[in-house]
């Protein structure tokens, strides 16, 4: 009789390895999920990269292939040289060498006066815009100070000479 009670069907479930299972599973989603996690933001991130490049406002010129350039009037040049002494259509305008090393923008003030009253006067630098021709080693604060007070005397057309 002994022997019909061991042979038996076996009600007990093991759980042992359904425990292993589980724990291996636990495992892998813990190491998963900072790898998801990470992958997301940087999606998120770019997401909101294009964004805010679609909300910059380009005021970009239209190509026109009529022949029209040949009728334009003459662009005058407005150079800056290394010393940022400025020459607005081959005449002096400004010497700003004094200040070359100035990172502060008050001391550049007489020299953009007397760029914006120089390019003010200029009745083809209103019609026909300008052309900043700026020493690579002029400092760029310098450079935007410049085209601001261009901006400032109405010029509408300004555009930087390719160095």
């Amino acid at each position: 009789m002994a022997m019909q009670a061991a042979s038996g069907v076996m009600a007990d479930i093991n759980i042992t390895p359904l425990v292993d299972v589980m724990l291996v599973l636990l495992i892998i989603f813990m190491v998963a999920a900072p790898v998801m996690e990470k992958e997301r933001a940087k999606k998120e991130l770019q997401q909101d990269r294009d964004n805010q490049q679609r909300l910059v406002a380009l005021n970009l010129p239209a190509l026109d292939n009529t022949g029209a350039a040949a009728d334009q009037g003459r662009t005058v040049t407005l150079k800056i040289t290394s010393s940022l002494v400025s020459t607005f259509d081959g005449k002096g305008v400004s010497d700003c060498s004094a200040h070359k090393d100035a990172f502060d923008k008050k001391k550049w003030q007489s020299c953009f006066d007397a760029i914006e009253s120089a390019v003010r006067d200029n009745p083809e630098a209103k019609e026909n815009g300008v052309i900043v021709d700026a020493d690579p080693e002029v400092k760029f604060g310098f450079v935007v100070g410049v085209m601001h007070r261009l901006h400032k005397a109405n010029i509408e057309k300004v555009s930087m000479f390719p160095r």
